[in-house]
């Protein structure tokens, strides 16, 4: 518990996690204001669209942003890991566990907050539901701690912070946009219910379609004939497989991390 805490009093007002937030705040707040009001009101048909660019913005900055911070605190605490362990009785395992969970809280609270401005203008002027708000924060948190996940799991793998930081931005790279590029090539050769599951186990996609999902339950926002098609197919996997998507990355962490001596 000593470093879970000491982790939380360091990076919790930490100034690179002080300035992710507010560049995420600010971010949704003019991204949203600006195209809802401006576009959406003037063309209501492009509602869509501009809903899907907020989003998009968002994960963009959220996953980027948590995937370096997973690389590099785990690249900077290895040189002084040596003298923390010699210093005090506790192993890699626990180091590891209690470093990422003291993370995850930090950047789960720091998006939080980042977006509960742009909530609170979002509430008040389109009148959105609130469980949709909630569940809009929950599904990017839940990104930034998958992305946090895979920085630290990134990390396990290489000693040299180079090469872990190539290794991570071509990571997030596939998942943010060669994932959809290759969807795009095979994606006439699937049916669609293949084609979301092959979608939604990116966690990038995954999020982005729990976020779209909490705007439009009823899936208009994809071609109508597919929307039927993934919802009679997959009935509630609709939700779960996404949900697991996210999930995946912090479990493969844990696993790694308890294997360590």
């Amino acid at each position: 518990m000593v470093i879970l805490l000491y982790t939380l009093r360091q990076w919790l007002w930490h100034r690179w996690v002080v300035a992710y937030a507010v560049a995420l705040a600010s971010v949704s707040i003019f991204v949203m204001y600006g195209a809802f009001v401006g576009l959406a009101w003037i063309q209501p048909e492009l509602y869509g669209r501009v809903a899907l660019a907020v989003v998009n913005a968002s994960i963009f900055l959220v996953s980027l942003t948590s995937l370096l911070l997973g690389l590099l605190v785990y690249q900077d605490d290895q040189e002084g890991m040596l003298e923390w362990f010699l210093a005090r009785p506790v192993s890699k395992r626990s180091y590891l566990l209690q470093r990422w969970l003291g993370l995850s809280i930090s950047t789960a609270m720091a998006t939080l907050a980042a977006y509960l401005a742009s909530f609170i203008v979002v509430y008040a002027v389109f009148a959105v539901s609130l469980p949709q708000l909630l569940i809009l924060g929950l599904s990017l948190t839940s990104l930034s701690i998958s992305l946090l996940s895979l920085g630290f799991s990134v990390s396990l793998y290489f000693s040299d912070k180079a090469a872990a930081m190539g290794a991570g931005f071509l990571i997030w790279l596939y998942l943010t946009y060669v994932h959809d590029l290759v969807l795009m090539v095979i994606g006439p050769s699937l049916a669609p219910g293949e084609l979301f599951v092959a979608y939604v186990i990116n966690p990038i996609g995954a999020a982005r379609f729990l976020a779209m999902y909490t705007i439009d339950s009823s899936l208009s926002f994809l071609n109508p004939i597919t929307a039927v098609e993934v919802k009679l197919s997959l009935g509630d996997l609709v939700l779960v497989l996404p949900a697991a998507a996210l999930a995946a990355p912090a479990a493969i962490f844990i696993v790694l991390a308890v294997r360590q001596r």
